[in-house]
């Protein structure tokens, strides 16, 4: 039994060094495997911008670049920017979009504004998928293990989430399902050569029943109460951690790697600011907000609490649970560009 087992795992050791050996020839951009558009008009023009927006939906679809370059020039405070946010982009990808965001050749960066994200519990639906593995690698299988080990998940969500990243971690040694996404990215090169490149926000717009989002607008539509419900216990976390009745645990492993991206960016001469959007789940603010709190105030941003910002948590400005509606997009980037200016007075 013994030797069947060393044999297994020998043979799985050459599997994965041969594996290595070939996909190491099949050269690739750093974002291939999900939205590349947004590398490839960033490389694109990338001597035109001084601040980059990274993050998941919540500024993919929240913020507007040109109503925020817009504002910030009319006081003096310079700014061109570009929105790199991607649909589901987690703490491992944000680490890694940054770290090869910094790299871009002639990127003129002076800031850099990333979403504190979610710490990703991976849903099912992402399971094998591309998008979810492409940028996988020992690092980003660690950071995401940490993160959540030290998360205020529960006992059995937390085991449940390790076992699949640590499946997500091997799937991508073996670059299993990896080579069809390939071929069909190396296929979409003459479309890639016919972009018109703009400043990439896509905003939610209630008509549109096209939107991917849309299936979540029906959801929330059915139940909307859950935005008052948001809204209170979103409200007890911040005036708990203001009173200091309530110490919130500190996930020391993504606090680490906040200050690790404000080093890496202090070392190119690029201010990396963190921001806290609204409408977090209690879960999910519940991890975020302490680490929040630990960061730099010169290099954090928050629109969060309902007390500050009780437009966002209204019906009117609602696409769906999680995300703001066109309108709510505007009054998202005033709010930014309200407090991007406090932290960098011209």
């Amino acid at each position: 039994m013994q030797k069947l087992a060393l044999k297994i795992l020998l043979l799985l050791l050459i599997i994965i060094a041969i594996n290595q050996l070939v996909f190491s020839f099949i050269k690739l951009p750093f974002s291939w495997g999900n939205l590349y558009e947004k590398e490839y008009c960033l490389e694109k023009d990338a001597p035109n911008y001084n601040t980059i927006l990274v993050g998941s939906s919540r500024i993919y679809r929240q913020v507007n670049p040109a109503l925020f370059d817009s504002l910030n020039n009319q006081v003096g405070c310079h700014t061109s920017t570009f929105n790199y946010g991607i649909d589901g982009m987690t703490i491992p990808e944000a680490y890694y979009q940054f770290g090869n965001i910094l790299k871009t050749p002639n990127l003129k960066a002076k800031y850099i504004i990333i979403e504190l994200c979610d710490v990703d519990t991976f849903a099912s639906i992402n399971l094998h998928t591309v998008s979810k593995k492409y940028y996988y690698s020992s690092e980003a299988w660690w950071n995401s293990i940490s993160t959540i080990v030290h998360s205020n998940y529960s006992a059995y969500r937390i085991v449940i989430a390790c076992g699949i990243h640590t499946l997500n971690f091997f799937e991508s040694l073996l670059n299993f399902n990896l080579l069809t996404g390939i071929l069909k990215f190396n296929g979409n090169q003459h479309y890639f050569a016919s972009l018109k490149c703009d400043n990439s926000f896509s905003p939610l717009n209630i008509n549109d029943t096209s939107s991917i989002f849309y299936h979540l607008r029906s959801d929330f539509l059915k139940n909307s109460r859950q935005l008052k419900e948001m809204e209170n216990y979103n409200n007890e976390l911040f005036e708990s951690l203001e009173a200091k009745r309530e110490i919130l645990y500190v996930n020391k492993p993504y606090l680490l790697l906040l200050q690790q991206m404000i080093e890496q960016g202090s070392k190119r001469s690029v201010k990396v600011i963190f921001l806290m959007p609204p409408r977090l789940q209690k879960i999910h603010c519940q991890n975020v907000l302490a680490v929040y709190n630990m960061i730099p105030p010169q290099n954090r941003i928050e629109l969060a609490n309902p007390k500050k910002y009780e437009a966002f948590y209204t019906f009117k400005y609602s696409f769906d649970l999680g995300h703001v509606n066109v309108e709510g997009s505007t009054l998202f980037t005033n709010n930014l560009v309200e407090q991007f200016q406090k932290i960098n007075q011209p």
